[in-house]
């Protein structure tokens, strides 16, 4: 069955068309009961708040495997909408900014905290010292932790455009915390997310100046609508940026990532 009717794959699961208005979200065998058990809690906290999200039918073993059951949502990816038409990336951007403040708007969720999960990560970062991982949580402890609901992974891949307006998908890194933490990472990811290794030098310039301009579309379309202090941005860039190290992103990206953190270290 996870063979068939493939509709998407990541680093947690595969997604796969069930039955005529369903789909399944299979975890890889790899993937532990508790992150399991944990996205499906998020999925269900979320629909309740109100988000445009997919409905959560359950979970269900398929092919010894578990696997949570949503709406199926006809939709494209935004990442997909900016590919085909870069003149409208800014109204995109919008979009995306419009969604993420929506996010913000929620509070009172029960759902882990935002600093123990980026200290969690932070700690596994392979390429930082042990005295550098130390800098990095003390500077993010100063931070305020904040208390409204936060994505974790928000970016134009997990929203879907269909017919009847946007969908936020892939909750599981979902968190209570300070929503300039949640505004970081997605500006980290539209400038340096997902950098193809095998491009040119011309090629990656030209990427980065657009991945540039996407980031700043982004960030000044969520400014408009929850004004915030500039110079949060800076301060959150170092520990968001040291706990994406520890995920499966291209070498490209991550060596991005170390030089942004190391220039960061040295101010300190």
């Amino acid at each position: 069955m996870i063979s068939e009717n493939v509709i998407g794959v990541g680093n947690t699961a595969h997604v796969i068309s069930f039955k005529e208005n369903f789909v399944a979200k299979i975890f890889h065998a790899h993937i532990p009961q508790d992150a399991f058990t944990r996205e499906l809690t998020i999925s269900k906290k979320v629909l309740e708040s109100g988000l445009p999200v997919p409905k959560v039918y359950g979970d269900q073993n398929l092919d010894g495997r578990n696997a949570i059951i949503y709406e199926r949502i006809i939709g494209v990816p935004l990442t997909k909408l900016i590919l085909e038409n870069a003149w409208m990336a800014n109204k995109q951007m919008k979009t995306l900014a419009k969604l993420h403040a929506e996010i913000h708007s929620k509070t009172g969720l029960e759902l882990p905290a935002q600093k123990q999960s980026l200290i969690k990560k932070i700690k596994k970062a392979e390429t930082l010292t042990a005295n550098e991982k130390k800098k990095i949580i003390h500077e993010l402890n100063i931070l305020p932790k904040g208390n409204v609901l936060c994505h974790g992974d928000f970016h134009p891949d997990n929203v879907l455009i269909s017919n009847e307006g946007p969908y936020i998908i892939d909750w599981i890194d979902a968190t209570i915390g300070n929503q300039m933490a949640d505004v970081v990472r997605t500006m980290l990811i539209l400038r340096y997310g997902g950098f193809n290794q095998n491009i040119s030098p011309i090629q990656y310039k030209l990427q980065k100046i657009y991945r540039y301009y996407l980031s700043q579309s982004y960030m000044k379309a969520y400014h408009q609508l929850l004004p915030f202090a500039k110079e949060l941005i800076d301060k959150w860039m170092l520990p968001v940026a040291a706990a994406r190290l520890t995920e499966n992103i291209p070498a490209l990206e991550k060596k991005e990532l170390h030089t942004l953190i190391q220039q960061r270290l040295a101010k300190i």
